[in-house]
């Protein structure tokens, strides 16, 4: 239901008693406030509320194959996909009483938000927060941000897709269709609870949740159609707009347009594809800034894997670049916490004491994608940080008191050389301290930075697409005198070529050919001519990967001795005639 602005939604259990067909959905509900709100949502029209009938089943679908890894068969990955079935309604209050006959003490007012803006320190401004006076302890805020997403599994590949409507440059359209994601930080949200309770001078602090708001919008900075214009702020109102859950969107763009978004996308300073949702609640309107930059996409970047080995009290965790492009390590580091968690900041409550940290290889380090290990990589560089390991285990030792064999320690930290293409991170706590089964390292990833390569993000995004390449007609004209036997005098039209030709291959370097032969059809003059659309490849227009003006073609001669393989001609017209002597 939509509750002033605030897009409320409950979920029931469903049952059925006594093997009855029609199931009873069932809620239960101890906040005073949270009942008249769902009172509110059932009986008021402008609320305009919905039952959802969801119906929830697994389907396998095909899993594409990485770029550059062999697949020997077809993979499968189960998702559990959703149908939704609507139904809207409303129950007057005069008409329905037998519905709410027992319900007593319900409060029918509408809810009226106080706007609050609480300053946080770290980012150096403030955030509005919106407060329920039927419920003056549920305080309710905005996302910090939104930006396109990876995808959750790995290789977490972006979230955009990119199909093609035409195959001429002069008239090609790209659609990108993408998701983001809203982003925030726990510790603003932390820092908002404990002003929230000083402010409302209560004895413990209240209760914070995203504002799901209704009345919403989204406008992209995109480039001037005419091509000459500045790029200017455009309204999306085919965005559909989830604060809880982000954004899916599409943009239709001609060839010069998407090479300009798609350039953007790797440049810090462009305020291409960059927006902002608004957000209206009442008469407070809010801004949210939408951001697309490669670099900084939402979403996992590492797999990790962390172990425990009890009898030297060590943890190791082992990070791999999983995404398409290099990742950046200048430094890296993690705390060891255990206990139970810490409803703030969702991470466990105390801290567990250490006495060393070791980083393999030493920062700053950059990791390549698996399959694009290159001498000089993360890999061929974990070596580096063996020298240091002594100072640093000497003054473990010393802290261990001997209370563990120091050949035992060394050779545990030894043997945590980092793979190629992965970061370890050797973590070692006081003696005792890490059998806690609740521990629980976690990383500070803050001084981790992804080196995005438009190539490698390309050829991701495609991966398990199909785009068609843009075409290109060219003409290739012929003589029939070149097929014409030659004598025994040698005397023919083909003499120059010293060969009896019986055909010709017209080799273009797109993988296309053209054949020519005496069975050709040809005009009253005794010319030959036919057609080729040369497929140029999209990327080749999108990444500006060589001059698309040329191409590349030679000619092959077919005589009973066998193939003359000619050279490599490169051309920019649009038409060219063959001879026998190419």
């Amino acid at each position: 239901a939509d509750l002033q602005g605030r897009a409320a939604s409950w979920d029931f259990t469903a049952a059925s008693p006594d093997g009855s067909v029609a199931p009873t959905l069932t809620l239960t509900v101890t906040d005073p406030g949270d009942r008249d709100s769902i009172y509110r949502a059932m009986t008021e029209p402008s609320a305009r509320a919905q039952l959802i009938v969801r119906r929830s089943f697994d389907v396998a679908s095909l899993v594409p194959p990485q770029p550059g890894q062999p697949q020997a068969q077809d993979l499968f990955r189960d998702r559990q996909t959703a149908i939704d079935s609507t139904i809207p309604f409303t129950f007057d209050p005069a008409l329905d009483k037998n519905i709410f006959a027992s319900l007593g003490g319900v409060g029918s007012e509408q809810t009226a938000w106080t706007v609050q803006q609480v300053p946080y320190a770290k980012a150096n401004r403030s955030f509005p927060y919106y407060q329920d006076a039927g419920q003056p302890t549920h305080i309710y805020y905005l996302p910090d941000e939104f930006k396109i997403s990876r995808q959750p599994a790995s290789p977490h590949a972006p979230s955009i897709v990119v199909s093609t409507n035409g195959n001429d440059p002069s008239d090609l359209t790209f659609t990108m269709v993408f998701v983001a994601v809203p982003v925030w930080t726990a510790d603003r949200i932390a820092a908002a609870r404990t002003w929230w309770q000083k402010f409302l001078n209560a004895s413990a602090p209240p209760s914070l949740y995203l504002f799901e708001a209704s009345d919403t919008a989204l406008a992209l900075t995109l480039p001037a159609a005419d091509g000459v214009s500045a790029p200017s702020l455009t309204p999306q109102p085919g965005a559909v707009i989830d604060i809880a859950t982000g954004i899916k969107c599409a943009v239709t763009l001609s060839l010069a347009q998407f090479q300009q978004v798609y350039a953007g996308l790797f440049d810090d300073v462009s305020q291409l594809l960059s927006g902002v949702v608004t957000v209206t609640v009442d008469s407070d309107v809010e801004h949210i800034p939408f951001t697309a930059r490669a670099a900084d996409f939402a979403g996992a970047i590492v797999d990790s894997t962390t172990t425990f080995v009890p009898g030297i009290d060590q943890f190791r965790v082992v990070l791999t670049d999983s995404i398409e492009s290099p990742i950046q390590f200048d430094s890296l580091s993690g705390q060891v916490m255990k206990g139970p968690v810490d409803p703030a900041t969702g991470q466990q409550s105390t801290k567990v004491p250490q006495l060393l940290q070791l980083v393999d290889p030493k920062p700053p380090t950059k990791l390549v994608p698996q399959g694009a290990v290159t001498p000089g990589s993360a890999g061929s560089s974990s070596s580096s940080s063996s020298s240091s390991t002594g100072g640093l285990l000497g003054g473990l030792l010393s802290a261990l008191g001997g209370s563990v064999g120091g050949g035992q320690v060394e050779g545990a930290i030894s043997a945590g050389k980092a793979a190629p293409n992965t970061v370890a991170l050797t973590i070692q706590v006081m003696p005792g301290q890490g059998n806690d089964p609740t521990c629980a390292v976690v990383l500070d990833l803050d001084q981790v930075r992804v080196v995005p390569d438009s190539n490698a993000i390309w050829e991701s995004i495609m991966s398990n697409q199909v785009v068609g390449p843009v075409q290109r007609s060219i003409k290739v004209n012929a003589f029939a005198s070149m097929f014409a036997p030659v004598s025994s005098t040698g005397s023919s039209s083909s003499a120059s070529s010293g060969a009896d030709v019986k055909a010709i291959h017209v080799v273009f370097d797109s993988g296309q050919t053209l054949d020519f032969d005496s069975s050709t059809p040809a005009d009253a003059s005794g010319l030959m001519t036919q057609t080729i659309s040369l497929s140029v490849p999209v990327k080749a227009y999108v990444l500006g990967t060589g001059d698309t003006s040329y191409y590349k073609y030679r000619v092959d001669l077919i005589t009973p001795t066998g193939t003359q393989q000619g050279t490599w001609v490169s051309s920019n017209t649009d038409s060219f005639y063959v001879q026998s002597s190419d």
